[in-house]
């Protein structure tokens, strides 16, 4: 019987502004998909002749909320798209700490073991300080169904040359690679 109420989730279209995304979503399938999220899944590449620094990108799921009322669900067999938005941030862990500090000075000079969780804008800062030269990065649509069952979308990857101003449709504009592959959506930027 749960088998009978699987939503499929399918990405028509998405764009950014800024660091807000925008995603219109139809469920083709026969189930409720609720607590839509986008994650950020995100590595990246040092500058030539650098230590690596003590540093990690980890996924930060960030929710999506429909902009035609307040929630994180999409109806059965919905057909029509529904655009839902969030601003997907990204968590960075690191340790550092004296004159090596390989943070933003006014946010993270002097720290140790710490976390930033944060918008995209400030995340590219931070790794543009610490030697970062590329991140590979994956734009993920993730959502629950019947029960505890959850399920994701690529919605797209690409590679990019990491700047200190970067947002999220400045990284999407400036994306290198091969393009998206099959079942991926392009942004509209």
């Amino acid at each position: 019987m749960e088998a009978e109420h699987t939503p499929a989730i399918t990405v028509n279209s998405w764009t950014a502004n800024g660091n807000e995304a925008q995603f219109s979503l139809s469920n083709l399938g026969s189930g409720v998909a609720k607590n839509i999220s986008v994650e950020l899944r995100a590595e990246f590449g040092l500058r030539d002749s650098q230590e690596p620094p003590q540093i990690s990108v980890k996924t930060k799921e960030t929710p999506l909320t429909r902009t035609d009322i307040s929630a994180r669900v999409l109806e059965a067999n919905r057909v029509e798209p529904v655009t839902f938005s969030a601003n997907p941030s990204i968590k960075l862990t690191w340790q550092s700490g004296g004159k090596n500090s390989i943070t933003p000075t006014d946010i993270l000079s002097g720290s140790t073991n710490r976390e930033l969780s944060a918008d995209l804008s400030t995340v590219m800062y931070a790794l543009s300080l610490g030697g970062v030269k590329t991140l590979r990065y994956e734009v993920v649509v993730k959502y629950d169904f019947v029960r505890r069952y959850s399920d994701t979308e690529v919605v797209y990857k690409g590679l990019v040359d990491v700047e200190a101003d970067m947002d999220l449709e400045y990284l999407l504009l400036n994306t290198r690679g091969d393009g998206p592959e099959e079942n991926m959506v392009s942004p509209d930027v």
